[in-house]
């Protein structure tokens, strides 16, 4: 069943009333504001580069699975559209 989406709520008892499903704007995608589909998804894109940019030690030592340096090494601006939807957030 489709839900209302809730943007920008500052009052929860009336998010929550209304059944909305609330995106929190505070997060780390509050930069991503664009008007169509396929903006917003390099936008997001790029914000998700820079994470993995600045969590580059990751690759290093044994943190991490070869399965999941791999994947971490995919995530970048022209990444395919099934590497950006299984990202796990």
């Amino acid at each position: 069943m489709a839900r209302t989406v809730g943007i920008g709520h500052q009052d929860f008892e009336t998010l929550i009333l209304s059944k909305n499903f609330y995106i929190d704007k505070n997060i780390s995608f509050a930069n991503a504001k664009e008007r169509d589909f396929q903006k917003a998804k390099q936008c997001i894109s790029q914000i998700l580069e820079d994470i993995d940019n600045k969590n580059i030690f990751l690759l290093e030592g044994d943190l991490l699975t070869g399965r999941e340096k791999s994947y971490f090494q995919s995530v970048s601006r022209g990444m395919e559209e099934t590497t950006f939807s299984d990202l796990n957030f």
